[in-house]
């Protein structure tokens, strides 16, 4: 605020103090061009003309002293900003460790958590598939609601649904899905129950299930439906 009320004040006078001085200069210019005159006119005209130069340097030198003192201030707050954005910075970075300190131990502790064994029942998917799924909007909550309702049986980690209607394709995505192998057992046997419980519904023929670490396909299961076993049958499996 200071430093915008000073840079006014400066402009201001800057204005209002060498305006007039240069107008000024510029009659005394063309008074001084003409060559008749007398010689009293003469000697209080170059008297006045001095006392004019000292005010021009004058007023100079106090624009100069209010430049000066604009650029100390601007150059102090441009220093105070720089100051801030490399403290914003370093917390920026320190909050993106903690970030990352508190997935890593969020991830450890799933890893800890047992993985659900799947109702014989099921988990009640039919519902979902009796729901009206025409538009882009109800495919997206029908995959948000998919992904709610398995996700406990598979490593507590939210999977990424994507269904297409049109290919009757239901692809599962697990990210960061690293398990020992007592918990890929506990995941084989729901995988097996989920694909009996999403078999009934006939708006399905094919179903991929991915497994994904650290943004790489660790595991694949491609699954078709065989409607002479009743089930779906693994087409292929892709593991790396």
């Amino acid at each position: 605020m200071i430093t915008a009320i000073l840079i006014i004040i400066f402009l201001i006078i800057t204005f209002v103090g060498i305006v007039p001085r240069v107008f000024l200069q510029f009659n005394l210019n063309k008074i001084n061009k003409l060559r008749h005159y007398p010689e009293e006119f003469k000697r209080k005209f170059h008297k006045y003309q001095f006392i004019q130069l000292l005010n021009h340097i004058k007023i100079l030198l106090v624009v100069v002293f209010f430049l000066c003192i604009a650029v100390i201030l601007l150059t102090s707050k441009v220093l105070k900003l720089e100051m801030s954005n490399s403290s914003l910075r370093g917390e920026v970075v320190g909050i993106n460790e903690e970030l990352d300190i508190s997935r890593l131990n969020y991830q450890q502790l799933l890893e800890q958590l047992p993985i659900r064994e799947y109702p014989v029942d099921g988990i009640g998917l039919e519902i979902l598939f009796e729901k009206k799924i025409s538009n882009t909007e109800e495919v997206q909550k029908f995959e948000l609601d998919f992904s709610d309702r398995i996700y406990s049986y598979f490593g507590f980690v939210k999977p990424l649904v994507t269904y297409d209607k049109e290919n009757k394709s239901l692809i599962i995505n697990f990210i960061d899905s690293q398990m020992d192998e007592i918990r890929k057992q506990d995941v084989r046997i729901n995988e097996e129950k989920l694909l009996d419980e999403l078999f009934v519904h006939s708006m399905l023929d094919e179903v991929i299930i991915n497994f994904n670490y650290e943004n790489q396909l660790i595991n694949q299961n491609r699954y078709k439906r065989n409607d002479d076993y009743n089930r779906f049958e693994l087409t292929n499996n892709k593991e790396l």
